[in-house]
């Protein structure tokens, strides 16, 4: 991965203008702080994931990690992947590694173990911009675990709040009104923070999944808390990748993530499709495009650009259907050579390590439903990193 050379933080707020440089990721790498972590929404592990990953890449291990999902399914496959967390933890008496199949919004301050590193992917639901989306914002009763977690903040006594907090939404949280709370909430707390934009393929990594993220620490790293507003507005993608050393990164060609060897019997596309009109604009990619749609929960139930692109199965191919468009006249061409990516090709491209899987009951529709739904390990690595100071 190609990297710029390093710079500071720029603030979010539109008071705080100057630049401040905090001396914490120097200190974090000398004393490697324990990381005591809380995962809330934790889905299939996402970002306990990429934070073991970063800590692995530090010498460095996780000390503690309770999750909370309501979904049972995603937690099987939590519990299949850790399988660790129902095990007290051997270095701490505070913590332990478990998932709990609790709503967020049912939890009590004292169901929160102490910690010093919160992550949380909140139901994208209420800030979704699709055509059929409501966008009821926090009068989505999606968003009582998300404003039942901002209550808990305010709740514990100071010192137990944890250092740091990552969140991650779709990018229509920027300039909700949850996005307001969390401000509000954060600068209360003692926090500041950095937030933007940021899509896997601006780390080299051929998929659009466009996503907002914030860092926060309970400090001044990121500008001064006395001179911040609630009223600021993301900083953008610039903003981050300019943090994180992100620029001008190749994006890998899709072969790289793909096999030309599975038994696809299953994801090829039925041949009833390609006589419908609506085929022609069907979201088509080779292995040698350096790009794909955004790939979501409802990959497995529809034929869509808006969730997820189709792979075509032509190993021969010496051009990519960018720069050698296929021929959209008579798509019965194609039958038989159209296929969703596959559950491990997916799995690739959104950064999980080579050993995740599925347990053997989850079938193949809902593999798709939680891989749509969760994070981007790569990018969630990058910013832990950061905010880790590892």
């Amino acid at each position: 991965m190609k990297r710029a050379a390093p710079t500071t933080a720029r603030t979010t707020s539109s008071t705080a203008k100057k630049t401040v440089v905090s001396p914490s990721l120097t200190k974090n790498k000398k004393m490697m702080i324990p990381i005591r972590m809380v995962e809330f929404f934790s889905g299939i592990g996402g970002m306990r994931a990429a934070v073991e990953s970063v800590l692995s890449d530090a010498d460095d291990n996780l000390v503690s990690c309770a999750a909370f999902e309501i979904s049972e399914k995603a937690n099987s496959v939590y519990r299949h992947n850790f399988p660790d967390n129902e095990k007290p933890s051997t270095t701490s008496t505070s913590g332990s590694f478990r998932v709990r199949t609790k709503l967020v919004e049912q939890l009590k301050v004292q169901d929160i173990p102490e910690s010093n590193l919160w992550t949380m992917s909140p139901p994208c639901q209420p800030f979704t911009r699709t055509r059929m989306a409501k966008s009821l914002d926090l009068e989505d009763k999606r968003c009582a675990g998300f404003m039942a977690i901002m209550k808990m903040l305010k709740a514990i006594p100071e010192h137990d709040r944890p250092t740091w907090i990552l969140l991650e939404n779709v990018e229509g949280f920027a300039g909700s009104q949850a996005h307001k709370l969390f401000y509000d909430t954060l600068l209360e707390c003692g926090y500041s923070w950095m937030d933007g934009m940021l899509s896997p393929i601006e780390m080299g990594v051929p998929n659009h999944r466009k996503r907002y993220y914030a860092l926060c620490e309970k400090s001044d790293r990121f500008f001064p808390r006395d001179q911040a507003s609630s009223d600021s507005t993301p900083s953008g993608n610039d903003s981050l990748k300019v943090c994180l050393q992100l620029q001008d990164i190749p994006v890998r060609n899709l072969s790289t993530f793909v096999s030309h060897d599975i038994d696809c019997h299953d994801l090829l596309i039925p041949e009833s499709v390609f006589s419908k009109e609506w085929a022609k604009e069907l979201p088509i990619v080779s292995h040698l495009d350096a790009h794909s749609h955004c790939f979501t929960g409802a990959y497995s139930r529809q034929l869509h650009r808006s969730t997820g692109s189709l792979l075509l199965m032509e190993p021969d191919r010496k051009e990519s259907i960018k720069n050698c468009p296929i021929d959209r006249s008579n798509m019965m061409h194609y039958c038989g050579k159209l296929r969703r990516f596959s559950i491990h090709e997916l799995l690739k491209l959104f950064g999980f390590p080579g050993s995740f899987s599925f347990p053997k009951d989850v079938d193949l529709n809902y593999k798709y439903k939680l891989i749509g739904n969760s994070v981007n390990v790569s990018v969630v690595k990058e910013l832990v990193r950061h905010l880790l100071g590892r």
